[in-house]
């Protein structure tokens, strides 16, 4: 992808999550899981960054990430808009891609569009699967333009809006530029499925759906293998 505008995917983690805490760094095929994220994120090309909080909870969590030979930037814990912003204005980035460590199994096709779309449509404040909420849980893809960040930061200061970075957009859409675009075709039964690490069943379930495969791995590939393991065992 020849880049025009500076941007990147930005992995926001903390370990401080509360129904599964240190989630991010559980075994995840062998790895940790935020390293699982990042080295998914690798087959997009883009630059890749963490941003956790400078809370020396996250101090095991940067370590990890910067032994990898992964960027690092560390800001406010709760106030993730703020911390999205100072990450951009340090890697000098006008786009972002939007992750969270505990979606490992993001559509890397997705994030390719989404910034190739961004790289020719610039003044796109949000480009996102997930406008009329058709995305299943872990599989959001989302492409933001930091000036429209510093737009919300300046417009609200309400507690949701400032942990959860995109929510304004979907809560003011008219207010922004949004171009939705489709969420990759999938079987009707995988809209019901979670794909986000947010308890210990998720995590279990999520972790055995990958084991013996490497992050690039598509979503698809899994859940046929899957499939077909389950037809056998019957």
């Amino acid at each position: 992808m020849k880049t025009v505008n500076n941007m990147g995917i930005l992995v926001f983690a903390r370990s401080s999550s509360v129904r599964l805490p240190g989630k991010v760094l559980l075994d995840f095929a062998g790895m940790p899981l935020v390293l699982w994220i990042l080295k998914r994120a690798m087959s997009t090309h883009a630059p890749i960054a963490l941003a956790c909080s400078t809370e020396p909870s996250d101090d095991e969590l940067a370590n990890v990430v910067q032994r990898a030979g992964f960027e690092v930037y560390r800001g406010a814990l709760d106030d993730v808009l703020a911390r999205a912003i100072h990450a951009c204005e340090h890697f000098s980035w006008t786009h972002f891609a939007r992750l969270c460590a505990d979606r490992p199994f993001f559509n890397i096709d997705e994030i390719r569009t989404g910034l190739a779309l961004a790289n020719h449509q610039p003044m796109l404040d949000l480009i996102s699967n997930n406008l009329a909420g058709a995305a299943s849980a872990g599989l959001t893809t989302e492409i933001i333009r930091l000036n429209a960040l510093k737009q919300i930061a300046e417009s609200s200061a309400l507690s949701k809006h400032r942990e959860h970075l995109s929510s304004y957009f979907y809560d003011h859409p008219a207010a922004f530029k949004c171009q939705p675009f489709a969420v990759t075709q999938s079987p009707a039964e995988l809209m019901a499925q979670r794909f986000a690490v947010d308890t210990p069943e998720d995590y279990q379930r999520l972790r055995q759906l990958a084991a013996g495969h490497l992050p690039g791995v598509s979503l698809a590939a899994l859940l046929k293998q899957s499939a077909m393991d389950n037809f056998h065992a019957r």
